[in-house]
């Protein structure tokens, strides 16, 4: 008859093996906490003109876009956001409001991760080159 003496450690390596792999021991998976990015843009507006900033987001999540100043408080001006345009034109504009400046964002939006911009502009009511304040908030 043969002897299996050599076989019995084999045996017992691979059950002791896979009893140690399934130990109950979980691990969750990890997350990474971002915290907001918060540009602003200071520029000079001119008369029936537009200014632009691109901005990218990493991650997908809430966009947020706030004229904090423009001129002496009291005109108004477009506020937009959109993606940057490639026939030269400085953004394409998928959402925009009309607006005074204030404390709270004029436009709230989700995004995918990718690149976009926040754009003023001359609703119309300019007399001279305005100076403005705009705070984009992103992922």
């Amino acid at each position: 008859m043969a002897s299996y003496s050599w076989f019995a450690p084999i045996v017992f390596l691979a059950a002791v093996s896979s009893a140690c792999s399934g130990s109950g021991m979980t691990t969750s998976p990890s997350t990474t906490s971002t915290s907001p990015v918060t540009v602003t843009f200071a520029s000079e507006l001119a008369v029936r003109g537009s200014a632009s900033r691109a901005f990218t987001l990493t991650t997908g999540g809430t966009v947020k876009v706030t004229l904090t100043t423009f001129g002496n408080g009291s005109i108004a001006a477009g506020v937009g956001i959109g993606v940057p345009a490639s026939s030269g034109a400085p953004c394409s504009l998928a959402e925009s409001v009309i607006t005074t400046p204030g404390d709270l964002p004029q436009i709230v939006t989700s995004a995918d991760a990718g690149t976009y911009c926040a754009q003023v502009f001359d609703a119309g009511s300019l007399a001279e080159d305005t100076p403005f304040s705009l705070v984009i908030e992103h992922p």
